[in-house]
């Protein structure tokens, strides 16, 4: 008896224990150096992730970025996070398109954490 109560009690807390597919998580990098003339306009739309931004000493942009999927699909997550940019020579808007959620995001949850070196002479906007 006492064996089956054991037994038991492992069977709940495998139940009640997260399973490690649960935890999974996922990343996967991102770059690319974009051409681009002082006094453009870079927008970077995110809508969940770190920007970090640095002054760099030539006219180029250069876009890095690390996405993070984390839950049960987290490969099939970060498969259908993108990064979308749109460039013109003085113009580029740079933006993350994460994937619909499942109802209360039992698939999974994603972010784009980003690095961004542009020109002296730029204007950003954060959306």
């Amino acid at each position: 008896m006492a064996l089956g109560k054991r037994i038991s009690w492992i069977h709940i807390a495998l139940i009640i224990a997260p399973a490690p597919f649960l935890q999974a998580k996922e990343t996967q990098t991102f770059s690319e150096v974009l051409t681009f003339v002082d006094g453009g306009t870079i927008t970077l739309d995110n809508v969940n992730g770190d920007i970090d931004i640095v002054v760099g000493k030539t006219s180029q942009v250069e876009v890095s970025a690390t996405k993070t999927a984390s839950g049960r699909r987290a490969q099939e997550v970060l498969a259908n996070t993108r990064i979308d940019i749109t460039k013109d020579p003085s113009a580029i808007v740079i933006r993350t398109i994460l994937p619909k959620r499942s109802l209360f995001g039992r698939n999974g949850s994603a972010s784009v954490d980003y690095r961004l070196t542009v020109p002296k002479q730029c204007a950003i906007t954060l959306d």
